[in-house]
């Protein structure tokens, strides 16, 4: 797989799990919307353009999910608002079948540096079953 300097890769990690970037910035909580002003809508787009929608769809990772044919790590956060598991879910839905291997899952709440931890040990694990 290339990722968007066309450098090839053996395995990939999706940290968070966004599938469809329009449908992840229509799906955000009030709480974050502000934000997303001088980040996402300036640097990714505002899917409420339509010009703009139509430019976000081709960039999403699930438009270019048949190019995926290496191992992939997903993990997505139990308690993360801003990313919806069927987001992450939409992904490993469109891999399984093809008998791309998948692993990983959702992330427990965890506090400090916990999180980082148990997501470094699934990549570990991931790259061992990968090599």
């Amino acid at each position: 797989m290339s990722d968007s300097t066309g450098k090839m890769h053996d395995d990939l990690i999706d940290a968070v799990g966004i599938s469809d970037l329009t449908n992840y910035l229509r799906t955000q909580p009030e709480s974050v919307r502000p934000g997303l002003v001088d980040n996402f809508y300036r640097h990714v787009g505002d899917p409420a353009v339509p010009e703009q929608e139509a430019d976000m769809l081709p960039r999403s990772p699930i438009a270019r999910i048949n190019q995926i044919r290496t191992p992939l790590l997903v993990t997505q956060g139990a308690n993360d608002v801003r990313v919806a598991k069927a987001e992450s879910d939409n992904i490993v839905g469109s891999l399984r079948p093809r008998g791309v291997d998948v692993g990983g899952g959702r992330v427990p709440p965890l506090v400090g540096g916990q999180a980082r931890d148990l997501l470094r040990g699934r990549v570990e694990v991931s790259l061992r079953r990968a090599f």
